[in-house]
């Protein structure tokens, strides 16, 4: 198998992306990339990540790509685990404190940062809906996120989401507590869940 091939099969591996890091561990030169991107089989969607060009654009993959430090979080995670119908808009990262945002505010991305002790605090990965793998916060931390007092999230929009984690099976309390503790959102946290439950 030639190294053209190769990268395309490793591309349909992936849901149709390919990154320059992935084919540098395999170690196959670049240079097969732009040879694709000059034969119309790929294409550069972000710098370093291409896609297959009969595939369709996960602009979150994306942008998890382009900005590795993001974690998705406030509505873009409520969107990504169900817990609100409202497509976001833009997306909502959060990144390490000392994170330059420049670029990220420039890709229309909402943006947040924490502490290193909180960042990853309740980091989770979680399937797109093109089935490529972002990381996000736990539907806990996502939660104890949007009552903190800088979130932009409405309280119609806190509440609704509120009322379907009351309903879900696999809600753990325990740890939306725990998490709220330490994010000192513990009181309005409580206040929810005992007026759902």
């Amino acid at each position: 198998m030639n190294n053209y091939n190769m990268l395309i099969k490793l591309a349909k591996k992936n849901n149709g992306y390919i990154t320059s890091k992935e084919v540098t561990k395999l170690g196959i030169h670049r240079e097969y990339l732009k040879g694709l991107v000059k034969k119309g089989l790929i294409e550069r969607v972000e710098r370093g990540v291409y896609m297959l060009v009969n595939f369709f654009d996960d602009e979150m993959f994306s942008m998890q790509h382009r900005f590795k430090k993001g974690i998705y979080s406030h509505g873009t995670a409520l969107f990504l685990f169900g817990l609100t119908d409202r497509t976001p808009l833009k997306y909502t990262m959060t990144f390490p404190l000392n994170y330059n945002i420049t670029n990220a505010k420039n890709n229309n991305i909402e943006v947040y940062r924490v502490v290193d002790k909180y960042y990853t605090l309740g980091l989770t990965k979680i399937n797109t809906m093109n089935d490529n793998v972002v990381n996000v916060y736990s539907i806990e931390r996502t939660l104890c996120d949007i009552l903190r007092s800088h979130s932009h999230v409405s309280s119609e929009e806190a509440t609704n989401a509120f009322k379907t984690y009351s309903k879900m099976k696999n809600k753990d309390l325990y740890t939306l507590f725990e998490i709220a503790k330490k994010l000192k959102v513990d009181e309005k946290a409580r206040t929810y869940m005992e007026v759902l439950l």
